[in-house]
């Protein structure tokens, strides 16, 4: 399971803007289908909120 917790304020490997940890947890069985190790993150870019369920393994705590 990741490391993460919630709260945590994390950023793709590859980078872009910091995002809030905001539920962990394995997405496997949701309808479509996520990770098993998923991260739902939220961030807010200019003045539009995203939220998106990222795998641990492509994120790093900033």
């Amino acid at each position: 399971m990741s490391t993460f917790q919630v709260g945590d304020v994390v950023r793709l490997t590859s980078g872009g803007p910091g995002m809030t940890v905001e539920e962990i947890g394995d997405y496997s069985q949701s309808k479509p289908s996520g990770p098993r190790n998923g991260v739902l993150c939220a961030w807010i870019l200019g003045r539009t909120f995203h939220r998106h369920i990222f795998d641990a393994a492509m994120l790093w705590r900033i």
